[in-house]
């Protein structure tokens, strides 16, 4: 790569923040680089991570990544295949939108050791490893997709507030009963060798994380071919955004409103148990997260005011810090 393509633009950023944003609209998050500069440079950097989902790909690097999997690769012997010929229009028109197809689509992640994007879903998407290897955590959409308690429970560090990195994922909060029995029994841990393709489902959760330095391309159903990031593209501030929820976006990579994720960090006093304890304040709360925290402490602190994606998290433990009579008999 540094031979053929040195100068090929991409951005880099913390695989963190970029997996819980989202690549495309990370925005001031994402710093420009080329192929060269980031290999160089950043590639051992723990918060530089080269992915790029819109990269304006050279077209000898494009050429060097075929044969492509069916069916992009159909797609691109003949990219007219299955149209038909419509009178009003003079020409022949493809009978499927182009958020259906897989199209000219490419883009590519470079990392070392223990990098990678954390926890995040978006449509079906192909990953290919060319050099190196990469350990995939995936979770079945049907499972935590009507339940934002259990999403947050297994995917999230809930009690610090924290979105953490897939390598710190592992290597703490994995290894919780809960967490292990979701991705045995819902998902799938599994390791994916150079020269092998990973498929992804549609809004299937899912972590990489690169064992040593590695290389791979990767494409998304309904993306066309990158053109590079404008300017103005790392102006924008996706933590100044003023939304309670995110709107779904089928095409952005980020994970969209069913993850019930809030980037509003405002600090707020959150209404957890807002009628009061019904057990006894120095009840331990017992998910592993919360170390060892009573409910007591927990309403002080959320007295005080907690970002409100804290607050989501806090009120996981109404169950255990005021349930209800019912819940209780």
């Amino acid at each position: 790569m540094l031979r053929l393509y040195p100068d090929a633009e991409a951005t880099m950023g913390d695989g963190k923040v970029v997996g819980e944003t989202g690549p495309d609209v990370a925005g001031k998050n994402l710093s420009p680089t080329t192929v060269k500069e980031f290999i160089t440079k950043h590639m051992y950097n723990p918060l530089k991570y080269f992915f790029d989902r819109k990269i304006a790909i050279p077209k000898g690097m494009l050429e060097d990544c075929h044969p492509f999997p069916m069916p992009t690769r159909a797609y691109l012997e003949d990219p007219q295949a299955g149209s038909i010929y419509a009178p009003s229009k003079k020409k022949k028109v493809r009978t499927k939108p182009d958020r259906e197809l897989w199209r000219d689509h490419l883009a590519i992640s470079i990392g070392s050791d223990l990098q990678g994007l954390t926890f995040h879903h978006h449509r079906e998407a192909w990953n290919i490893v060319i050099f190196g290897k990469k350990r995939w955590i995936l979770w079945d959409h049907a499972r935590w997709k009507d339940n934002n308690t259990i999403q947050w429970r297994t995917t999230r560090d809930w009690a610090n507030g924290q979105h953490i990195s897939g390598a710190d994922w592992i290597r703490r909060l994995y290894p919780e009963p809960e967490r292990e029995y979701e991705i045995r029994n819902y998902g799938h841990d599994c390791i994916q060798h150079a020269g092998q393709m990973m498929f992804v489902p549609e809004r299937w959760m899912h972590m990489v994380v690169n064992i040593g330095d590695t290389v791979s391309v990767i494409s998304e159903v309904g993306l066309g071919i990158g053109e590079g990031k404008k300017p103005e593209d790392f102006l924008y501030d996706p933590d100044a955004s003023s939304d309670d929820s995110e709107d779904e976006s089928e095409d952005d990579g980020s994970e969209d409103d069913e993850s019930g994720d809030d980037r509003e960090d405002v600090m707020k006093a959150c209404p957890v148990c807002s009628d009061g304890l019904t057990v006894n304040e120095n009840r331990i709360i017992p998910y592993p997260e919360a170390n060892g925290a009573s409910c007591a402490q927990m309403l002080e602190v959320a007295a005080k005011g907690v970002p409100q994606r804290v607050c989501r998290e806090m009120k996981m433990a109404e169950a255990i810090c005021c349930p209800t009579p019912a819940a209780t008999s």
